[in-house]
Formats: structure tokens, C-alpha cells, sequence
């Protein structure tokens, strides 16, 4: 795959973002271009679904941090979904995954 791709669907009042491809340093502009589509959208929830992301470095968590606290500000729930091995090691030694709601399924994050 080449380059990074963010598509988006608006399911239950949530915006979710599916994310294909690595996240990192160079490839963030994609990301960055659909929260800001989010944040105008100012929906309930914004899950993230990272099951086809097979690599997120410490560029792509300071962007989802980043998200994370916008959300916060914004009253928005924030998910995680899809999260694989290595993503979420790297969520661990961050302590990140005490921060982030992390789900199963686009379903699971949609339902709390």
C-alpha cells in the first residue's frame, strides 16, 4: 500500500475513522486532515479503527494524544479500535492504554 489512507463514515451520531497503512512521521498528513473534518463535524464519539494500521511510531501516539485531548475539550467520547500487538505494547510503555477507551469492535466502542 502506498501511503497512508483515512476513510471515514458517520455511524450512530459517531465519527469513525478507519486507518490504513502505517502511522508515522510521514505519513500523518492524512489523519490530520480528516480530525479537522471531525472537529467541525463535532459528532458524540470518534473512534479510530486501526485494524489494517500495522505500525503507529511516537509521531502517530503525539497526534492521537493530540486528538485525545481535543476531544476531551470537546465533550466527545474518544475510542480505540483494531488496536494490534505492536500498537498496543507501544500504547503500554506509554501508559497511554490506561488513557484511552480501547474496544473490540466499531460496535463495542459506538455502545460505550
Amino acid at each position: 500500500m502506498a501511503g497512508t489512507i483515512v476513510s471515514s463514515e458517520e455511524k450512530q451520531g459517531a465519527m469513525v475513522l478507519r486507518i490504513q497503512g502505517k502511522l508515522h512521521l510521514e505519513e500523518l498528513d492524512p489523519l490530520r486532515k480528516r480530525l479537522q473534518q471531525v472537529w467541525r463535524a463535532r459528532p458524540r464519539r470518534l473512534v479510530l479503527e486501526f485494524s489494517e494500521c500495522p505500525f503507529v511510531d511516537s509521531a502517530g501516539l503525539a497526534i492521537l494524544v493530540g486528538a485525545y485531548k481535543h476531544a476531551c475539550e470537546a465533550n466527545m467520547g474518544f475510542f480505540l479500535v483494531g488496536v494490534g500487538e505492536q500498537f498496543y505494547n507501544a500504547l503500554q510503555v506509554t501508559r497511554l492504554h490506561e488513557v484511552f477507551k480501547i474496544r473490540d469492535s466499531v460496535e463495542a466502542a459506538l455502545a460505550g
